[in-house]
This record gives structure tokens, sequence and C-alpha cells, in this order.
């Protein structure tokens, strides 16, 4: 599963509920040429914190 932090923010969307897509075992990719052009995983953990309220979301490492 893909989530494209950077296009949702831009189009308002939402944040992808990365903690619980995790905790599922799933495997969850980032943004790529067909959405924002960019494979950043900082928009990630970044997004991922803020809906969380936690600096512990979503590690370096679980983002990798």
């Amino acid at each position: 599963m893909t989530a494209c932090p950077a296009s949702n923010a831009k189009l308002a969307s939402g944040v992808a509920p990365l903690r619980a897509m995790l905790g599922r075992g799933m495997r969850v990719g980032t943004d790529g040429p067909a959405s924002n052009d960019g494979a950043d995983l900082r928009v990630d953990t970044s997004l991922a914190r803020l809906a969380g309220r936690s600096v512990t979301a979503l590690t370096a490492a679980e983002a990798s």
C-alpha cells in the first residue's frame, strides 16, 4: 500500500493511519513519481507524528 503524504497534504485529503497499517503487518510505501515526484520518508514520519500527537508515533527505523 502506498501512503502519499505530500500529495495528501496538498489536497487536504487526510493522513494515512501508518501506525495502524504497520501494526497489521502491511508494507507501506511513500510518494512516487505519479503522486508527488518524491520519496522523502521525513514527510511520512512528520505527518504520522502530527496525527498521533507523539514524537514516537513512527520511528525512523519503522519508516525505512
